[in-house]
């Protein structure tokens, strides 16, 4: 399955990187259907189909004529598996603020940090950044986290 798809409109190339075949990068072909009496595809609506490959975008007439580039490579290439992408890293943040002046406003983001943790899942590895005014805390390293105390905001970032 894929894991990421590009693609570079100025020499019209997909660029695709499969967690099965690795990176691979192939030339884009722009492709739409219209209606035909003998056309080999159906649409939803039990239309008989041809696909054509040079057309107008803006033809109101065509099925499938304004597929983005990388949506059109993907059903191409993946429609006939559900199958997930394996191989992927998640780096998850958990963002906490003070809450003394009452819930914070993410628009405005006002009430000061009080600290960040982050978790890796590929090394399941744990930082948390904590915000220490007064500088009381020191730094903490074990085997799954390691905690940082920062005096300001601007030291965390």
């Amino acid at each position: 399955m894929y894991q990421n798809i590009y693609y570079q409109r100025e020499k019209n190339l997909i660029h695709l990187w499969d967690d099965k075949r690795g990176y691979s990068s192939f030339p884009y072909t722009r492709y739409a259907y219209e209606r035909a009496e003998r056309g080999e595809y159906k649409s939803i609506y039990g239309d008989t189909l041809t696909k054509i490959y040079k057309f107008s975008k803006d033809d109101p007439d065509l099925f499938e004529s304004d597929v983005p580039e990388t949506t059109r490579a993907l059903v191409d290439l993946y429609s006939d598996s559900d199958d997930p992408s394996t191989g992927h890293v998640i780096l998850t943040y958990d963002i906490e603020c003070e809450m003394t002046s009452g819930l914070p406003n993410p628009e405005e983001a006002t009430n000061e940090l009080t600290s960040i943790a982050l978790h890796d899942s590929a090394t399941d590895q744990y930082w948390v950044l904590v915000m220490d005014k007064e500088g009381e805390m020191v730094a903490k390293t074990t085997d799954k986290a390691i905690v940082l105390p920062f005096k300001t905001e601007e030291e965390m970032f």
